[in-house]
Order: C-alpha cells, then structure tokens, then sequence
C-alpha cells in the first residue's frame, strides 16, 4: 500500500537497507536505478532550499582567515544557520548582494547608487527643507529627494511637514536631466499614505501595533480623523496620544496669549492639525470581514518609537515590508564591505554597508581596516534598523548609526568654511570620492547620549572611539580640478594614488546635510 500511494515522506536509510537485502543478485541492474532515483526524489523534496549534500557555507568569507572562530564550531550555530537558508527565498544579504569568482567566492554588498533608486524603493530619510510647494528630503548615502506639492492636495507642504521629521519616503522618480549648467540627477520622492502604506496596494492589512502613514483630515472634539490611503479611515483619540502636543487650529482668541501659545508650540513634541502627515501606531487593526471599518490609531512619543523592536510574528510580507522598523538580526556572513544579516527567524536577509557599522575604524596602512571583521564575526545578534526596502529586487539595507537607532537628529556638524589640517583617508571609492576622518572627535556632550537606549553591538574599546569618530566626504570633482598631469595622465588614477587609505589631507568643509 505505501509503494502505490507514497505519502511523499524522506525514505529512512534502514527502508533502503531492507529492500536491498529483499532484491536478489540476478536484479542488481533494478536495484541500481531504483537507488538512483530514490537520490532524485530526496533532492527535489527541498524545494526552496539546498539538498542535503549541497549546503552552503556560512560564517567569516575572509579568505585570509584559516581559523574558524569558536561560534562557527557550535553545532547549534551550524544548525540555526541552516533552518535560516531553508526558511528564505532570500539569498545571503538579500537583493544587491554579488558573489565574486575570485577570492573563494566572496560577497559585496552593492552600495544603494543612482542606478539602484529605481520607483517603489522606500528609504528612511529626514525633512530638510519645507517650503509652499516644495519639501527637501535627506536620504542615505548622502543623497537628497525632493516633493512637490501634490495637485490634488489643498495643504502645502509647509502645512504638512516640519523640519527634523524622521519619515519612511517612496522613490517616484529618479532621472538625469538636462539644466543650464549640465547633467544633473532629480530623485523625485513622496511621504503621502497612498505612496507609502504598500501594505494597502498589496491586498494586506496592517497588524496590531504595526506602524502606519496617515494623514490627518479633519480634528473633532475628541481626536481626529485620519486617511491612510487606499480609502481606509482611522480615528486618534487625544487619549491616545503620548507625549505633550499642540493643536494647529484657527481660533480668534489666539492673538490674546500669543507668548504663551508659541511656548506651548515650540515645547509640543506632536503638531497636530488639517493636513499634518505623521505616523501612527494601529491599536486595532480593520476587520477581517469588514474592511471598510474605521481603524483605532496611537501616537507615540519619540522615546517608544525608538525603542519599539518589530518581533517575527509583527512582520509583514516582504512586499509590505517598509523602512524605519528596528529588529534583532542574526549575523549570517561577513561580506567584503560590511556585514550580511536575517531577521525574523530566517525569513529576511538584508545588508549593512560599511558606512552603517556604526563606528569607523582607522586604517594602519594603505589599505583599509579590517578590524571591524573580529567585531561582527563575535557579535551573533545585532539590533539594527531597516533604512531602505525595495520588494522589486529583494533589498533591505540596514543601519547601526547611533543617531538612526534612536530616531534623533544627528549630532552637530562642523560649520561651513572650517578648515582641517590632517584628515585621514578610511576609504577610497575609485572614480567617485573619499571618506576621510576628521581629526576631532565628537565632543564629549554629544557622545554622552548614545547608546541611551540600545546599546552597541560591540563594548570593546576600539568600537567605542570608533563611535566619535567625525567623517566627511570629499568628491572626486573638489579634489583633482586643479590637476594638471603628470605621471597619471588620468584624474582618477591620480586621485586614487593620492588618496589611499591611511593618507592624511588638508579639507575645507563645503557643505552639511542630515
């Protein structure tokens, strides 16, 4: 009965010993190709994952490093790293993650370039600028997105965004254009809930305490009343609502105690008016029957927006999945430039570059450190948080900067003009630029705060100097305009040559941005 209606369970080895036994010799020929294509059989029963004898290996990729560190010798490890691989279709450190022929197979994590923001990624990102019909957007890796007013919205952006709002934006459009002085790159954005609430637009609905866009429509007696796109309806009670806020509402009495009223706008941690767009925590999601019910909303205080950790079973579809979450992720693999990670047992894979590690560490020689490897190869589990998602091409990319894990502003930056003598080089992106280290620190007021909430992945001491260390970035452009020849016919060459890691340069700060 079980050979004419299998039930598709793995053969065991003893089954295949007894029937091998059973078959006499004269069959041997049978007994061969049945063996064969009982291997067959047990090979396609992992249908997302590797076969039994095709496991990949996990861990440190250095080459250069023969001795494997005692956490890849547990067998408990060893198992976790596998259950991870079989649960994900994900491959190691998501989308944006290449595997070199040379050097064992190493990985590199692709940085988050022109060409990777394409519609539909959504990134992290700081308002700048709010203007009538115009909001500045500052995005990883130094670039900057721009709205505009929407057409159909009666708000201006000024009346929608203030300046410092930490928010989830929606690429719309990336493109070269054509301006008076040149090329120049326009990454269009959006923060509106039908752009950002994906969880909508793929049939999904939002979990309990899930974070969600919404965008206030009109403030009644007893909270206010909320579109999150996608004709869905929620409703914030001001007993709901944590911390001190203020409400941005016509009143022909405000003239009066004007003083006092600007006080209570300037100490408000919440601004709360018509068009306002925030982020609110759904207490009670819509029902499953009908869904067209109004959803209950929250307001949370910036303290447990920062130390709210998203838990596997809060997490949505990859397709839903959106910046700004924080979870506890599992260190995979080391990848040439930063560190390959999974959350939510398995079922995600992301990266963290370089320039997110959280801490630069200065090189010794005319390459760059490579002491942050001991640090992520002892560190298992890190608390990170997600900074861009793109459900296209499979990448989420994460970060581990103080100031991003905590949701605060950044610390105080150098003023335009100011002049280091002695900066040193950690990193040399050819034909781009250069990030160098400026030689003073963050001032001790500043790097008090970190870690007020999370602590670093890592207590040792070199980590933690690390974490002060000031960084700027100079472009090829600013660097070789006054190169003239010589040996290196070629600017980027030169510029290569001039700046290795470990070289020190005289800078003068141009510019600053979130």
């Amino acid at each position: 009965m079980e050979e004419s209606f299998p039930r598709g369970r793995r053969r065991r080895l003893s089954e295949d010993a007894n029937e091998t036994e059973a078959i006499p010799k004269k069959s041997s020929r049978a007994s061969k190709k049945k063996q064969e294509a009982q291997k067959k059989r047990e090979a396609s029963d992992f249908l997302f994952g590797t076969g039994p004898n095709k496991e990949r290996k996990v861990g440190n990729d250095n080459p250069g490093n023969n001795k494997r560190h005692k956490r890849d010798q547990s067998p408990h490890h060893a198992v976790d790293q596998q259950n991870q691989q079989r649960s994900s279709l994900l491959p190691i450190g998501g989308g944006g993650v290449i595997t070199t022929r040379k050097n064992r197979g190493e990985r590199i994590i692709e940085s988050l370039g022109f060409s990777k923001l394409r519609p539909g990624l959504q990134l992290l990102s700081v308002v700048r600028e709010v203007h009538e019909d115009l909001a500045v957007f500052s995005l990883p890796n130094h670039w900057t997105g721009f709205m505009l007013r929407p057409t159909s919205s009666s708000w201006a952006c000024d009346e929608m965004l203030q300046v410092g709002q930490m928010m989830c934006v929606t690429v719309v459009k990336a493109a070269q254009e054509a301006t008076k002085t040149g090329p120049r790159r326009r990454i269009q954005v959006s923060c509106m809930p039908g752009k950002v609430n994906s969880t909508f637009a793929n049939g999904e609905q939002p979990k309990q305490n899930a974070v969600i866009r919404g965008q206030i429509k009109t403030v009644e007696d007893h909270g206010v009343l909320i579109d999150v796109g996608f004709s869905q309806v929620g409703f914030l009670s001001f007993d709901d609502i944590e911390g001190k806020y203020y409400l941005l509402e016509d009143n022909g009495d405000d003239d009066k105690d004007e003083p006092n009223l600007n006080n209570e706008k300037e100490t408000a941690e919440h601004l709360l008016g018509e068009g306002r767009v925030l982020d609110f925590l759904v207490k009670t999601p819509p029902s499953a029957r009908n869904k067209n019910t109004i959803m209950k909303l929250g307001l949370q205080s910036q303290t447990s927006r920062a130390s709210q950790i998203t838990l596997a079973d809060q997490l949505p579809s990859v397709h839903a999945l959106r910046p700004g979450i924080m979870v506890h992720a599992n260190v995979e693999a080391l990848a040439k430039n930063g560190v390959c990670v999974a959350f939510s047992n398995g079922a995600y894979r992301g990266a963290i570059e370089g320039q997110h590690l959280g801490s630069f560490f200065l090189p010794k020689t005319r390459e760059e450190s490579t002491a942050w490897r001991e640090v992520f190869d002892k560190a298992g589990v890190v608390t990170s948080r997600v900074i861009a998602v793109d459900a296209t091409t499979k990448i989420v990319r994460l970060s581990l900067i103080d100031h991003l894990l905590h949701l605060t502003p950044p610390p105080k930056q150098p003023d335009i003009g100011t002049v280091f003598a002695k900066a040193t080089v950690l990193r040399c992106d050819p034909g781009i630029g250069a990030l160098l280290a400026l030689p003073e620190p963050l001032p001790s007021s500043e790097a008090s705060k970190m870690g007020s909430i999370h602590a670093p992945p890592s207590k040792s001491d070199e980590y933690v100097d690390g974490q002060r260390v000031q960084v700027a970035y100079v472009h090829v452009s600013k660097a070789v305009d006054d190169y003239d020849g010589g040996k290196d016919k070629v600017k980027e060459a030169a510029f290569a040559k001039d700046f290795a890691p470990s070289t020190k340069h005289k800078i003068r700060i141009l510019a600053t941005s979130n």
